[in-house]
């Protein structure tokens, strides 16, 4: 069961994510790290982030073995426990986030930085599509790295993104998902 209060744009939850992302990384790293994540934090909002990771990537499965791994993903799934029944973390408020992000190395939140970029990108090139939620994450994230963001995905290029989704919306009034 998914729960709408929970944001996934935790800077510890980001930065896990996006050093684990992509097909080089083994599956059973991916899990260790997130089930990681998880045990050093026992919240509900942790729960539900690491389960839809999980989730995810049982989805996103293309190997021989699939149910070997869609085993191997229901039991670590079954480690998470019954994580809706533990506490909810307390709200960050920006200045919280801001000094979580600077306990990040620079190359790791410019890592993230990228990512979060090219799928701010995506969604407004292809859907019209601008989330304020990470589009806010992005605005403390650029704070916490001051001059150091790549030209090619400065602040002012990730926010023109922005219009594009407006433009796109207008062309497509039927879409849904521009805030």
């Amino acid at each position: 069961m998914k729960s709408k209060d929970i944001t996934k744009y935790d800077p510890e939850w980001q930065i896990v994510r996006v050093k684990i992302k992509g097909p080089k990384i083994p599956y059973d790293t991916k899990i260790k790290s997130v089930l990681g994540y998880f045990n050093k934090h026992k919240t509900r909002d942790a729960g539900e982030r690491v389960a839809n990771f999980i989730e995810g990537l049982a989805m996103g499965y293309k190997g021989k073995s699939t149910q070997d791994f869609v085993n191997m993903v229901l039991a670590n799934i079954t480690k998470l426990g019954d994580y809706q029944s533990l506490p909810k973390e307390n709200l960050k408020n920006d200045q919280q986030v801001l000094e979580e992000l600077k306990t990040f190395s620079k190359e790791d939140r410019i890592l993230l930085w990228k990512d979060l970029f090219k799928r701010g990108q995506n969604w407004a090139q292809k859907s019209g599509y601008s989330h304020k939620g990470q589009d806010h994450f992005m605005g403390l994230l650029a704070k916490s790295l001051k001059n150091d963001l790549p030209s090619n995905y400065s602040f002012d290029e990730y926010f023109k993104l922005n219009k594009v989704a407006k433009v796109k919306k207008q062309d497509n009034p039927k879409s849904t998902f521009f805030f």
